[in-house]
């Protein structure tokens, strides 16, 4: 008997490369992912602003940084 459920998990098209510049917004997921990738010596930022639980919290943040 099977007591859990197998999904099959494609590779996805989006690659990241130690080339790339990374910034992670939203929760304290994403701090837990951005550290994860500085650890390993990515260039990778999070949250800049303080963490943002909401969608209409991260669009503010980009709103700003992109009409500055």
């Amino acid at each position: 008997m099977n007591f859990r459920t197998v999904m099959p998990i494609n590779k996805s098209h989006l690659d990241i490369s130690y080339l790339d510049k990374i910034l992670f917004l939203g929760s304290c997921f994403s701090e837990n992912i951005n550290e994860k990738l500085v650890e390993r010596k990515f260039d990778s930022r999070s949250n800049p602003f303080g963490i943002t639980y909401n969608l209409i919290s991260i669009f503010n943040f980009l709103d700003i940084v992109l009409d500055e």
